[in-house]
């Protein structure tokens, strides 16, 4: 399993902290994608805070291209359709 992503340095130091047993990938960010839900009566509204760096097909190791399965997300526009 692995993590391809963009961040700032802060979080860049972080991630192996809480994922130790993932493979990671992150290129470095001015700012890290963070957003925020709020429920009420049901209903979500999700509040985009800051924007990361959009992620570019050479962010994708060369090793990982051809896996089998692949989960994008969480926000769209953070990657361009030929990934």
């Amino acid at each position: 399993m692995g993590v391809v992503t963009c961040a700032d340095a802060d979080l860049i130091a972080q991630i192996p902290t809480y994922l130790p047993d993932i493979a990671l990938h992150v290129r470095p960010s001015a700012q890290t994608t963070t957003f925020a839900n709020y429920y009420h009566e049901g209903f979500r509204t999700q509040y985009l805070h800051a924007r990361g760096e959009p992620l570019q097909s050479s962010d994708v190791p060369e090793a990982w291209q051809h896996t089998p399965i692949v989960l994008l997300g969480p926000w769209r526009r953070s990657w361009p359709p030929t990934l």
